[in-house]
């Protein structure tokens, strides 16, 4: 009888087992080739069915090893990830580290509006240096951190060797740097945001300038303080609509009643500039004092030198009349007692002079040295108040600037803050229809005033040597009838920028039209050359 499937086979298996072992059951770590191997001896099994069962239980041993092997190293391995495993925030993954580094070169030359001859050139190496943090604190909420080179936090660029520093010759007190002050570190942003929704953020700390802006109404470096919303939405894929609004905190605060009143803190430069005077004040009462007392120390010197002349010369006089009584002893034996005594008497007067002479030497040499002490001293007090009368004069240099920024910076809120202000871009056209190189930029507020910039004045084709740029108002079509608004003066020479301002609201109110020719030195009543830069007036306010 012959089995041939694979069931019969592991039927004939099973009953070899149980006739072997009985009804016991099989251990659970018996050597299956042992058992064939009994198997194969007592004949139930073939040679075929022998050798094909010894392989599958060889296959299933190795196969059983394998997954053993594989349980273990699966259970090895996730005990360590358990033991290893290092949790870190989400926090701290997000969490980024940025700056930069910037050096550029300056080259500015600024001219007086009414004296066109004195110019003030400053060449100077800057740099700036920004290191920041920033990450999410969860899925709706971020933050940023950054610091900045800077004294004030307005601006990152430092001035190599400082604006403050003097600029004197090299070895004197005006080419010392001791008055740098602006290599310190600001903080440039602090600031936490919130973004709920795609479409919508809230930013509250020191933070980037949200609003759409210019370089001429803002600088990029500028980073306002307070409060800042944003909400967008997407037209398509091409076009996306954006609103931004910012409440932010300022130092200068106005109250408007009646006519505008504007309250300014006094700055800490004006405080300078009284100390550095009370200082120069109290110095020079010190030299005074000093003077007078090298006065009377020249006259005790004089007084003592003359002394000492006199004791020398009669201590000369002693030594010959010493002499003369030493040749008067060998010639005459007989006065030779008496000439003892009186050589005894000049000797005691000669040691009581030598003292004299030695105590009074001793008292000029003292007085000699105070004298030098205070010469010295005297010499300290003129170059102290040399080095004062300097630092008085750059704090005074310094609060010009800051008064002249003042200024500028109440034009510009001026402008900013006017209800009926028209911006136009003035721009001339040649017969072929190019645009000449010449543009400029109108600020006319309504019956108030009236702000022109211009650039590349002096780059028209064919002008050279131009001296005067002047502007003109006209009303209508007669242009020798216009009137004339002044003179423009060179606002800024690298970027090639002129200005005028006019507020005279009786003859804004007179013109609708305002154009500029190039005039003689110091310009013309009627125009007399080529205009350009046309502009007219009479138009609807566009801005706000």
């Amino acid at each position: 009888m012959g089995f041939t499937t694979t069931a019969s086979k592991r039927l004939i298996l099973a009953a070899a087992i149980a006739g072997l072992f009985g009804a016991s059951a099989t251990p659970a770590f018996a050597d299956m080739e042992t058992l064939l191997d009994k198997l194969h001896e007592k004949g139930v099994l073939s040679d075929d069915d022998y050798q094909q069962m010894r392989t599958e239980a060889r296959a299933d041993r190795r196969a059983e090893a394998l997954k053993s092997a594989s349980d273990v190293e699966k259970e090895q391995k996730a005990k360590s990830a358990a033991t290893s495993t290092l949790k870190v925030p989400e926090a701290l993954k997000s969490m980024e580290l940025y700056g930069d580094l910037r050096l550029r070169y300056e080259n500015r030359i600024a001219r007086a509006a009414d004296d066109t001859k004195t110019s003030e050139e400053r060449q100077r190496w800057r740099y700036a240096l920004r290191l920041g943090l920033r990450g999410d604190v969860s899925d709706d909420f971020f933050y940023g951190v950054r610091l900045d080179t800077g004294t004030y936090g307005r601006s990152a660029w430092v001035t190599m060797a400082d604006d403050n520093a003097a600029t004197g010759a090299p070895g004197t007190s005006k080419a010392s740097q001791s008055n740098k002050s602006t290599d310190a570190v600001a903080v440039g942003l602090a600031f936490i945001g919130w973004k709920p929704t795609d479409w919508a953020q809230v930013i509250a700390g020191r933070q980037v300038n949200p609003l759409y802006t210019t370089s001429m109404v803002w600088d990029p470096d500028i980073t306002p303080e307070g409060l800042s919303e944003k909400f967008t939405y997407k037209l398509g894929d091409n076009a996306t609509l954006f609103a931004v609004a910012g409440q932010y905190l300022y130092s200068q605060v106005g109250k408007r009643s009646g006519q505008e009143a504007v309250i300014v803190t006094p700055n800490s430069d004006a405080r300078k500039v009284d100390v550095l005077e009370k200082t120069i004040s109290d110095a020079g009462h010190d030299r005074e004092a000093l003077k007078a007392q090298l006065a009377d120390r020249d006259r005790m010197i004089a007084e003592l030198r003359r002394q000492v002349v006199d004791q020398t010369a009669a201590l000369d006089e002693m030594k010959s009349a010493q002499i003369n009584l030493e040749h008067s002893l060998q010639s005459d034996q007989a006065e030779k007692h008496q000439v003892a005594q009186e050589r005894s008497t000049l000797s005691q007067q000669m040691d009581v002079a030598q003292t004299s002479l030695q105590k009074t030497q001793a008292e000029l040499d003292s007085l000699r040295q105070q004298r030098a002490q205070d010469q010295s001293r005297a010499e300290s007090f003129e170059a102290q108040i040399r080095d004062l009368h300097g630092q008085l004069r750059d704090q005074e240099q310094e609060v010009g600037k800051q008064q002249e920024l003042l200024a500028h910076d109440r034009d510009i809120r001026e402008l900013m803050g006017a209800r009926e202000l028209y911006i136009a871009e003035v721009y001339d056209v040649a017969r072929d229809g190019q645009t000449l190189k010449p543009y400029g930029r109108v600020f006319y507020t309504k019956g108030k005033s009236l702000i022109f910039y211009a650039y590349d004045l002096d780059q028209q084709a064919g002008l050279k040597r131009a001296s005067t740029f002047q502007a003109w108002g006209s009303r209508g079509t007669d242009r020798q009838q216009a009137t004339s608004l002044g003179v423009f003066y060179e606002d800024n020479a690298a970027k090639k920028r002129w200005v005028l301002k006019f507020d005279d609201p009786k003859k804004l109110e007179q013109i609708n039209a305002v154009f500029v020719t190039v005039e003689p030195n110091g310009g013309s009543h009627k125009p007399s050359g080529k205009p350009l830069l046309f502009a007219y007036l009479k138009v609807d306010p566009n801005h706000p």
